[in-house]
Formats: C-alpha cells, sequence, structure tokens
C-alpha cells in the first residue's frame, strides 16, 4: 500500500520566535509594504496560531507582534482584526493561563490595558460581542476587563448623544469620532449660527455699558502718570533735575581713567582736588 505522505516537519521554536521577531521588525520600520504582505499571506492567523504552542515564550512572541500591529495605530490593521475575529484566539490563550501569573499571562493582559488606554473603539465592541466575554468578565483578579466594558458604554452613550443631536455617523460620526469635515444638517448649521450671532452681539453691548469715568473725578497727577509709563519706582525725595546732571557730570570726570594716568603723585592730587572742590559747597552752606 502506498504511503501517505508525511507532513513537513515543523521548524524548532528558536527559528519560529526569530521569524516573529522579524515580522515584528518589518511591522515597525516597513509599514506599507508589509500590510499588503500580511493581507495576502494571512500573516496575523499563521503568527497566533502559534498561542496553542507548548513554549510558552512562544506563545508571547504571537502576542507581542499582534500588540506591535496594533501599536502602530493603523486602522488597517483594526479592521483586519475585526474582520477575521482575532481576539479569539487571544481570549482563548488567556482563559488558559488565567490565574498562572507567567509571561505569557502578563503579555496578554498588556494587550487588553492597551485596548483600554488608545481606546479603541472597534476592537472594545468586538471583545465584548465575543462569545467568551461573560468568561473574561468572571475573572476575579483583573480588572481590565471591567474597565474595558464602562469605556465601550461610555463609547456607545456618547455615539447615542451624537447621533439623537443630528450627528449621525453617516453625517458627523465616523466609527465613533466627530469627524470636522462631516457638513452639519441646514438646522443646526443654522442654529450655530444663530448662537455665535447672539454671542458676539452680547459682547459688544456689554462693552458699551461699561462704567466710564465720572465727570467730576479729579485727575491723576501728571507726574505719577509719567513714572507709571516710565515703569520706575517713585523716589522718597524729589530732588531738581539740574543736581542730578551736575552729580553724575562731575562723577564721571571723577573716575576717568585721565584722571590716574598721570605721574606718580598727580593722580592723587587731582582727586582731593576734585573731592575738595565737590564738598566745598556742602561747607559753605553749613
Amino acid at each position: 500500500e502506498p504511503r501517505a505522505p508525511r507532513a513537513p516537519p515543523s521548524p524548532p521554536a528558536a527559528v519560529l520566535a526569530r521569524i516573529v521577531d522579524l515580522l515584528c521588525f518589518c511591522v515597525s520600520h516597513h509599514s506599507y509594504r508589509i500590510k499588503y504582505f500580511i493581507l495576502r499571506n494571512a500573516v496575523l492567523e499563521k503568527v497566533l496560531a502559534l498561542l496553542s504552542r507548548r513554549e510558552r515564550f512562544l506563545a508571547a512572541g504571537a502576542v507581542r507582534f499582534l500588540r506591535t500591529c496594533l501599536g502602530m495605530k493603523d486602522e488597517f490593521y483594526n479592521r483586519y482584526v475585526i474582520k477575521h475575529a482575532l481576539l479569539e484566539p487571544v481570549a482563548d490563550a488567556f482563559l488558559r493561563v488565567a490565574g498562572r501569573y507567567n509571561l505569557l499571562h502578563s503579555a496578554l493582559l498588556e494587550l487588553f490595558e492597551h485596548l483600554w488606554r488608545e481606546n479603541l473603539k472597534g476592537l472594545l465592541a468586538a471583545l465584548v460581542a465575543s462569545p467568551r466575554w461573560e468568561e473574561l468578565r468572571r475573572v476575579p483578579y483583573a480588572s481590565t476587563f471591567a474597565r474595558l466594558l464602562a469605556k465601550h458604554e461610555q463609547n456607545a452613550h456618547w455615539e447615542d448623544e451624537a447621533g439623537g443631536a443630528g450627528l449621525g455617523t453617516a453625517q458627523g460620526v465616523v466609527g465613533g469620532t466627530l469627524s470636522l469635515c462631516a457638513p452639519l444638517d441646514a438646522p443646526a448649521a443654522k442654529r450655530a449660527r444663530q448662537a455665535a450671532r447672539e454671542e458676539e452681539d452680547g459682547y459688544f453691548s456689554e462693552a458699551a455699558q461699561e462704567p466710564e469715568e465720572p465727570p467730576g473725578a479729579p485727575p491723576e497727577e501728571e507726574g505719577a502718570v509719567d513714572d507709571a509709563l516710565a515703569g520706575r519706582p517713585r523716589r522718597i525725595v524729589d530732588y531738581d533735575d539740574d543736581d542730578d546732571d551736575a552729580l553724575h557730570i562731575r562723577a564721571t570726570s571723577l573716575f576717568r581713567p585721565s584722571a590716574f594716568q598721570q605721574g606718580s603723585g598727580g593722580g592723587e592730587k587731582r582727586l582731593r582736588l576734585e573731592l575738595g572742590s565737590w564738598s566745598a559747597p556742602e561747607n559753605g552752606g553749613d
């Protein structure tokens, strides 16, 4: 009897781990070309199949590859994961290792935390709609799934409010996010323009009603206004400007270099003369 052909031997776990690392590098550095390679060759499905392997480091590498794809913040990967229900094997793997606190458990829990932290609305909705969701919610030690459910309900409530205000998903809300390019419907646009016009009219009417200065109020002193405009502190005693100018000229002539560049005793003699002429008026005044 002809024997059935044997299946090719599976590559060693170390080789598969290197391949997964190479794919993570390609996703990070060749984001444009790798997307079409993943789409044509079902790379994500094949990598996530490693979650059922016995080698925990290899299963953790598969989670790391999915985390790298979602960390690119590219809607291509989000839609691909939702379309092919790739969160199902992730949920199954988490339920298998729940309570073991190993490397794979930590990697899966961090992946769910990433969904909550980045608020990936489509993936949150797909996870909550998963048939394994009720089992995930019953995990007693992980509060991550309670936060995921609260975030999903918050997104749904926001979309309902936006739809009730006339900004439906087809016109103003795209994927749970308000689209700035989507046009408002005519009544909403009219109300927005009317509110802006009323706010502008109210602003100018308040400006026109500001109290003016009473006619009998004493005007400010001219010196105080000049000091305020000049930005300098007022002096305690106001001296005449002529005295300040004379003091500045005398000090400049006293300390200029030429006064000290004479012979051995010329500089000191001139300094005494200058100081004597400076203090003479004060002695005469006494």
